[in-house]
């Protein structure tokens, strides 16, 4: 069965080809190989579309996620950066900024660089999800909660939102309330791979081994480059 990015790949191939100087084709192309993790494909696609001239946010904003896709944090935020030196306004890159900087600990930058996307849009529910794990990072648990709480009456059904808050109950020992937040956002989302994990190491720390390997096994259907 043929993926929608794969099919999307099929159909600006052709478009590049017809018109090799289109820059926006270039882009999608760009975005679409990325989605389906040929990264060298996908860089070489978006630094054609720099090289013709399209100096958007967009260009560097989606190197930044390939970047993070391939587990380069540092260089996904000199990415995220260039593209907001090109569109202060862009939430996305600043969005994209934060995740960088978490994932490189650099908390007290990440924590700005999502309060400035809240600035822009203060009902931004990436930016909101951002934010609380942050917090979470800074043991600030209180104002986490308070903003988990904000985004899920929002969207009761946010996997992000709801595995992260599984994560505070987790941190204070609330184990079932965790347990059910794992599960929500699970059910929510099927591939959220991070609520596996989450959960996986919960049943591992009650010493419910059994557990733990089933539904590790379930997330490594999700991220199979991490059974090596």
């Amino acid at each position: 069965r043929v993926s929608k990015y794969e099919a999307a790949i099929a159909v600006l191939r052709v478009a590049c080809d017809l018109e090799p100087d289109n820059s926006d084709a270039r882009l999608n192309l760009g975005v679409a190989y990325g989605e389906t993790g040929d990264f060298a494909a996908a860089d070489e696609s978006l630094l054609k579309a720099s090289s013709l001239g399209s100096m958007r946010p967009a260009v560097f904003r989606n190197l930044g996620v390939v970047r993070l896709k391939q587990d380069d944090a540092s260089a996904a935020v000199d990415c995220f950066r260039m593209a907001l030196n090109l569109g202060r306004q862009d939430i996305a890159s600043w969005c994209g900024l934060g995740e960088a900087l978490t994932t490189v600990q650099n908390y007290q930058e990440a924590e700005e660089a999502y309060q400035t996307a809240l600035q822009i849009s203060p009902d931004h529910l990436l930016a909101l999800a951002g934010l609380s794990m942050v917090f979470v990072h800074q043991g600030k648990l209180e104002e986490a909660r308070s903003i988990l709480d904000e985004l899920l009456i929002r969207s009761p059904d946010n996997a992000e939102a709801l595995s992260t808050l599984g994560l505070v109950f987790s941190i204070e020992n609330e184990d079932e309330k965790a347990i059910e937040c794992y599960k929500k956002a699970m059910a929510s989302a099927p591939d959220s791979d991070l609520a596996y994990f989450r959960l996986s190491s919960l049943y591992k720390k009650q010493g419910e081994w059994l557990q733990a390997a089933d539904i590790l096994l379930k997330a490594m259907c999700f991220r199979p480059k991490d059974l090596g």
